[in-house]
């Protein structure tokens, strides 16, 4: 059926999904935020 509307809703909370819910907050996801960006590695290729 090509006009069925999906709802994402139901699937994200099936899924355990809440949007208050922060992925760095979980163990081992820690993220480092550097304002203006982090330098780069010296192994990597410089840009343009």
């Amino acid at each position: 059926n090509p006009n069925r509307r999906w709802d994402m809703t139901n699937t994200m909370l099936d899924l355990g999904y809440r949007p208050k819910d922060s992925w760095t907050d979980l163990p081992g996801a820690q993220e480092r935020v550097v304002e203006g960006g982090a330098p780069s590695p010296d192994t990597w290729p410089k840009g343009s």
